[in-house]
């Protein structure tokens, strides 16, 4: 009994050799690209040697790596979200680790980032909104003020008409004046 469970471990941690070798290089790959500063092509590389190997479970050193990679603004590989999976992940696999405690500052950070971003989001949003809505006053207010121009013509044109007539009848008015100036003194004109 002994020696079949000495076996099964044996057989266990054989894989695990296996495993750990194959991803070696990946990883090796992975490290001289981040070491060299180059987090653009080390994001993508501690990710994939991760994939190639689903079951394995990755060190806390290449997750806090592959966080640092993502969590680097101005980079190419900068993806807040992929940071913080895999800091929480670091976190979660191995909470007592010196890289956890290590990823709490940029854990936060990011979680800091997201939320500004999310304010930022809304701000945009109610810019949009508000310029749509000043927008559309606007050209309400325009067509309002077209509107009382129009009117304003309109009636400015009715007072033209209106002194015309007033210009008429006070022409009409002076011709019966003259009229009725011309029947008095024929009325009041010596006899004949």
């Amino acid at each position: 009994m002994r020696m079949a469970l000495w076996h099964g471990e044996t057989a266990a941690l054989a894989a695990l050799l296996a495993l750990l070798v194959s991803c070696a290089p990946a990883l090796r790959r992975a490290d001289a690209l981040f070491e060299a500063g180059d987090l653009a092509g080390a994001a993508p590389a501690y990710e994939a040697a991760l994939s190639a190997q689903p079951g394995a479970r990755a060190s806390a050193r290449t997750l806090y790596r592959m966080g640092v990679a993502r969590a680097t603004p101005g980079t190419a590989a900068y993806d807040p979200a992929q940071a913080r999976r895999a800091f929480g992940r670091l976190v979660k696999q191995y909470p007592g680790s010196a890289y956890a405690a290590k990823s709490a500052l940029p854990l936060a950070l990011l979680g800091l980032i997201q939320e500004a971003s999310l304010q930022r989001e809304a701000l945009a949003r109610e810019v949009k909104d508000r310029e749509g809505a000043l927008q559309a006053r606007a050209v309400a207010s325009e067509e309002e003020a077209k509107g009382l121009r129009d009117e304003r013509d309109r009636a400015q044109a009715q007072v033209k008409q209106l002194k015309a007539k007033v210009a008429e009848q006070d022409q009409a008015i002076a011709r019966l004046r003259k009229e009725m100036e011309m029947l008095k003194r024929i009325d009041l004109g010596p006899p004949r």
